[in-house]
C-alpha cells in the first residue's frame, strides 16, 4: 500500500474505504498507476481477442431502478433501510447499464469475462466484470462480480484502483422467442474486504437485452 494517498475528491468517498493506491504527482498519473492503467485497457483488449476463438460476444443493455438500501450482516442476516425504502418507493431512479462480455456456453450454465458500465448521462464508469448464469428454464439466475479497477468518462476523465467490488445477484424472466427480453430484479452489494462485517446492498428492479453478437 501507498503511504500518502491522495484521492480524486470526486471519488474520495468510496476509494478511500477501498484503499485505493492512486498517488498523483505534478504531471499527473503516477507511474504505478499509469502501469495500472495500461495493464487494465490490456487485459480487457486481450480478453476480447483471446475469447473470440472459444466464446460468443454477449452485449447486455438496460436499465436498474433501485428499490430499497441495506445491509447484509456477518453474511446471514439481510436488514434493509426503511427510510431509503420509503423515498425509493416515490422516486423511480433508473440507471442505464450496460455490460459487454465473451460468453462461454456450457449447456445450463454460461460463463462470462468482460465489462460493465453504469452511467449518469454525464459520467459513466466501467470495470472489469465476471458473470455465472443458470439457466432454469423460463428463468436465468445470474450471479456477478466487478471491480478492482475503475475508468471514468464524462465531466471527469479518471481511473482509479482499488479493494473495491461489486458483487451481484438477480433472476430474470426470459422474455420473447429467443429469451432476450428479460425483466427481474436483483441485489448489488459493495463489498470491501476490510468490512466483512456488514454488506451495503441495494435491492433493485431491472430490464434489458441479452444480445449474442
Amino acid at each position: 500500500m501507498c503511504g500518502n494517498e491522495q484521492i480524486a475528491p470526486q471519488h474520495a468517498g468510496i476509494f478511500q474505504l477501498g484503499a485505493v493506491q492512486s498517488r498523483k504527482n505534478a504531471g499527473g498519473l503516477s507511474l504505478m498507476e499509469a502501469n495500472m492503467k495500461k495493464a487494465f485497457f490490456l487485459a480487457m483488449a486481450l480478453s476480447l481477442v483471446g475469447g473470440a476463438a472459444f466464446a460468443q460476444l454477449r452485449l447486455d443493455i438496460g436499465i436498474a431502478a433501485p428499490i430499497g438500501v441495506g445491509s447484509v450482516l456477518d453474511g446471514t442476516k439481510l436488514q434493509m433501510n426503511g427510510l431509503a425504502g420509503n423515498f425509493l418507493s416515490k422516486v423511480f431512479l433508473p440507471l442505464p447499464e450496460a455490460a459487454l462480455h465473451y460468453q462461454f456456453d456450457l449447456a445450463a450454465v454460461k460463463l462470462g469475462i468482460g465489462a460493465r458500465a453504469f452511467t449518469l448521462i454525464v459520467e459513466t464508469v466501467i470495470w472489469p466484470n465476471a458473470f455465472a448464469e443458470f439457466d432454469l428454464g423460463p428463468v436465468d439466475i445470474e450471479a456477478q462480480v466487478g471491480g478492482g479497477a475503475f475508468a471514468f468518462f464524462g465531466l471527469v476523465s479518471d481511473f482509479e484502483t482499488g479493494r473495491v467490488f461489486f458483487p451481484d445477484l438477480s433472476a430474470w424472466l426470459k422474455l420473447g422467442k429467443d429469451g432476450n427480453l428479460r425483466l427481474g430484479a436483483g441485489l448489488i452489494g459493495l463489498f470491501l474486504p476490510n468490512q466483512t462485517s456488514n454488506l451495503p446492498v441495494v435491492l433493485y428492479l431491472g430490464g434489458k437485452l441479452a444480445l449474442k453478437l
